[in-house]
């Protein structure tokens, strides 16, 4: 999956079944407590974070409220494309 994606630095993982496929496959945690990881795949971080499905119940479904405020801050930091 992150080789097909090798230029994305972050990732969006949709409802809870893909969150519960992705977390085994990295070994990354995410669950309805801990929606986001980092991972470093060929030497370069990757940011995974957990999102509640668009039809779920959950209301975690932005960045904005999955997240830490500090979590969003680096996002925006570390792993903004400085270019396109």
């Amino acid at each position: 999956m992150v080789s097909a994606a090798s230029e994305a630095r972050v990732f969006a993982v949709i409802g809870v079944h893909a969150a519960r496929e992705v977390s085994q496959l990295f070994h990354l945690g995410l669950d309805g407590e801990h929606r986001y990881a980092e991972f470093v795949h060929d030497g370069r971080p990757r940011a995974f974070v957990y999102l509640d499905h668009p039809s779920s119940g959950g209301k975690k479904k932005r960045f904005a409220t999955a997240v830490t405020p500090e979590q969003l801050d680096r996002l925006r930091t570390e792993f903004a494309a400085t270019t396109i």
